[in-house]
């Protein structure tokens, strides 16, 4: 369908950009705590947007929402290449972020919508790979292109926007699909919380490397291009690994499984912590996508699966996305001063996803529920 394609467009611009301004600002010699701020403002808009989102949002106003939001962040894109204004840049990234929020909570409100409940783990699953392939084509466009600087640059924003805006227009799917109930939802209650959990830490993890990392590369004169492909081979790993899980639905609602995942996530950040060398982070960073692919399809799925207040589920998922990012980043800056040295950031993700080991074994559900009856 187009519309996922739609989706890994509008993720290439977002990410497009996102490299952009931060290496620009590791290239502008601006503090770790500067561009943290950058990292951060962004994912304020994020969360305000997606608090709304999750109860304004609905099939009858998500083609608007999407076709708005789309416009907006092409024009704000656009503008953010030219700007050198720090200032300005933060409030820039601000509403950016915001109308991302609105997009993509209106989108999931089309996918849940757009074909019967059987088909639920497809549906994620073309958009598990829409949203990670469009975030690793970001950065690795944005890397390999960067020199060629912002006239040039504004050409692919454009060109993408405009193709994101033609597919939603015309696009009559998107108004034409209705609620079904032909489909046996999950009562358990518990798996969303748990959902809410993993999403919070994996968004932690990634989200301040995806900050950070072209920031360490500019500051250490790594070349654009190197510092944006183990980006994205981390997110283009993150995407393809998603198809797996269409036929080993048994690893969803299996406590056992999402603690065994988050050990071997830990260990993945400890190697990078104690052995910091670009091959390094290449393959930790491919592990690390797999991980991610694994936690954010099983968050996004309890949430859409769960049998009431879906809309809502999903504007908390997008909330908290948002939220951890700014956690993340926030975090991470201040765990580097205490700990000198960008790599520190590893060890502190390292250390979250212990803790989270421990929280997933003590929480209160069954360690397997029986798939069969949510999908």
């Amino acid at each position: 369908m187009q519309v996922y394609l739609a989706v890994a467009l509008t993720d290439l611009i977002i990410f497009f950009i996102t490299f952009f301004v931060m290496y620009r600002a590791g290239e502008s010699n601006l503090s770790n705590g500067l561009c943290a701020l950058l990292g951060i403002s962004g994912s304020i808009g994020y969360v305000m947007s997606s608090m709304v989102s999750g109860k304004v949002v609905n099939q009858k106003n998500c083609k608007s929402l999407l076709l708005v939001s789309s416009l907006t962040g092409t024009i704000l894109c656009l503008i953010m290449l030219f700007s050198t204004n720090y200032l300005f840049n933060l409030l820039l990234l601000f509403v950016f972020s915001a109308a991302n929020g609105l997009f993509f909570n209106a989108f999931q409100s089309f996918m849940r919508n757009s074909s019967s409940r059987g088909k639920l783990m497809k549906i994620i699953c073309m958009y598990t790979i829409a949203w990670s392939g469009g975030i690793s084509l970001g950065y690795l466009a944005s890397g390999s292109l960067y020199k060629l600087g912002p006239y040039a640059l504004s050409i692919i924003v454009i060109l993408s926007g405009a193709w994101v805006l033609w597919i939603f227009r015309k696009d009559s799917s998107i108004e034409a699909n209705k609620e079904t109930e032909d489909y046996a939802f999950s009562k358990n209650v518990m798996f969303v919380w748990i959902g809410w959990i993993i999403i919070a830490v994996v968004t932690f993890v990634e989200r301040s490397i995806l900050v950070f990392f072209p920031v360490f590369c500019a500051q250490k004169n790594i070349g654009p291009f190197y510092a944006s492909l183990p980006l994205f081979l981390m997110m283009f790993g993150q995407g393809v690994f998603s198809i797996y899980f269409i036929k080993n639905t048994r690893l969803f609602y299996n406590k056992n499984v999402i603690i065994l995942a988050n050990i071997a996530a830990a260990i993945v950040m400890l190697s990078v912590w104690l052995f910091p060398s670009y091959l390094v982070y290449i393959i930790g960073f491919i592990l690390l996508g797999l991980y991610g692919s694994f936690t954010y399809f099983s968050a996004v799925f309890y949430a859409n699966n769960h049998f009431e207040n879906r809309s809502l589920n999903v504007g908390i998922n997008e909330t908290i996305v948002g939220m951890s990012s700014i956690t993340g980043v926030a975090i991470s800056y201040i765990w580097m001063k205490a700990l000198p040295g960008p790599d520190s950031i590893y060890l502190g993700c390292a250390l979250l996803l212990i803790i989270l080991v421990f929280v997933i074994l003590f929480f209160p559900v069954k360690s397997r529920v029986n798939i069969r009856k949510v999908c």
